[in-house]
């Protein structure tokens, strides 16, 4: 028995041992990131990510994987160029020390009198104040460091903390007197596989989904600057705005064909009716789904837009409709109709007028097709009203108006196109005008005002 007992302690001691060597050598060369436990560069854009949502004011974020290399940085817009290389040796401090605490660990004991005053002239510089945080993975291994510069030292913390604590754990409190760490998870969770290792790894793959697009494909993808918002709808739910732009394509386009006459479309007199079932399918309902999804995400401007625009083809189908009778209800009295609807067409060039203002906090292709609706309209509003006055050039008002539509879906073909390869993560993109840059919203400068106080 007792040489039973013996043999199988001998064998569990082996048994680690060997778990312990396997764990040495998979930190050698020629092994992979995650045999090495080190942080890849998915996870890192992660982090990354994290800590732009987290930040309150502009900062530099490093990555640093165990052996101090630099594995991810991102300097946020107007950043202190001085923080770059503080944020970088916020992270080292850390990876210095094996990730055995965050960055502002040394600060005590650092301090003149303590018994490693000067420590932070070796290594060729460390930092000893906040804003550096190891990084631990799902299963308690120390995978590499953030580093976070640019505001407070407390700001600098909380973002490197939620941006630590987006790929897994993180050390949250200390005791300098003992070094007695506290991490987000307690050390025997963190020995053992944790249960969220499954949403780690989604996380992970769908990193390329879950990254924030730059404020110029955020406009160029969402037609709006970026506001904030609550939640992470954005990341869960698709874009809905190139569904949006296809209704309202394949109810414009085979319309301005046939209020121009080409190849006898319309009969060769503006009649647009042959689409009707496009202009309610097409124009309406998907302008409106766009218009639903928009306005769940939290971008207005473009909600409205496609609301607006929903509307006006569901109100175009419903006039070229019997059943509504919204022109038999005239009875002989077709000037009537004609003066009518040509207010409701006047109405919508003042709508599109203003969305063209606004517009110009957003691209170059939007503000065009605006422009052109903003012709378009009351091109046809005046022939409607010299077709209810039965003279004047009715029909080169509406020919013009429709010119200026076509225009406007050609370009919006190419916006919905330049869409669809972001979408899919085309090798290159197309340009379409970014105008955020030029006109800076007030967010922006009352953020740009708080950091330059």
């Amino acid at each position: 028995m007792i040489l039973l007992t013996l043999s199988s302690a001998l064998v569990f001691a082996a048994s680690v041992t060997a778990q312990q060597v396997n764990r040495t050598l998979t930190n050698g060369w020629g092994s992979t990131p995650s045999q090495r436990h080190y942080i890849n560069h998915t996870q890192a854009l992660i982090v990354i990510n994290a800590g732009i949502a987290a930040s309150s004011v502009p900062n530099n974020i490093a990555v640093l994987d165990p052996s101090s290399q630099l594995v991810a940085f991102l300097r946020m817009d107007n950043a202190y160029l001085g923080s770059v290389d503080i944020s970088m040796k916020k992270a080292k401090t850390v990876t210095s020390f094996n990730g055995q605490f965050p960055s502002y660990g040394l600060l005590n004991r650092s301090q003149p009198g303590g018994d490693l005053f000067g420590i932070e002239q070796t290594n060729g510089g460390l930092v000893v104040f906040g804003g550096g945080q190891p990084i631990y993975d799902y299963e308690g291994y120390f995978i590499g460091a953030v580093g976070v510069s640019g505001g407070t030292v407390q700001q600098d913390v909380d973002t490197s903390v939620a941006a630590a604590e987006s790929v897994g754990t993180t050390l949250t409190s200390i005791t300098l007197a003992n070094h007695a760490i506290t991490p987000s998870l307690p050390m025997a969770d963190r020995a053992q596989p944790y249960p969220s290792k499954q949403h780690e790894m989604e996380t992970i793959e769908n990193a390329d989904n879950i990254l924030r697009p730059t404020p110029s494909n955020f406009e160029k993808l969402y037609l709006a600057p970026e506001q904030a918002v609550a939640g992470k709808l954005r990341f869960t739910f698709g874009n809905p705005t190139p569904i949006a732009l296809a209704g309202f394509l394949l109810a414009n386009t085979p319309a301005t064909c046939m209020l121009m006459g080409w190849h006898g479309a319309g009969g060769g007199q503006g009649i647009a009716n042959a689409d009707t079932g496009a202009y309610f399918f097409c124009g309406a309902v998907l302008l409106y789904c766009g218009a639903v999804g928009e306005w769940i995400l939290g971008n207005t401007f473009p909600a409205v837009v496609f609301f607006t625009f929903g509307g006006f083809w569901g109100t175009f189908g419903a006039t070229l409709t019997p059943f509504f009778a919204a022109v038999s209800g005239y009875g002989t009295d077709a000037a009537g109709f004609y003066d009518s609807f040509a207010f409701f067409l006047v109405f919508m060039a003042v709508l599109c007028l203003f969305y063209a203002i606004a517009a110009l906090r957003t691209n170059i292709c939007l503000v065009i097709i605006l422009v052109c609706f903003c012709v378009t309209f009351p091109c046809l509003a005046a022939s409607y009203f010299y077709a209810g006055a039965g003279v004047g050039p009715a029909t080169e008002c509406r020919v013009v108006g429709a010119a200026f539509a076509f225009v406007a879906s050609m370009v919006a073909w190419y916006l919905w196109f330049s869409m669809l390869l972001e979408a899919v993560d085309w090798p290159f993109t197309l340009p379409v005008g970014d105008l955020s840059k030029f006109i800076k919203g007030k967010s922006d400068k009352l953020k740009s005002a708080e950091h330059m106080a």
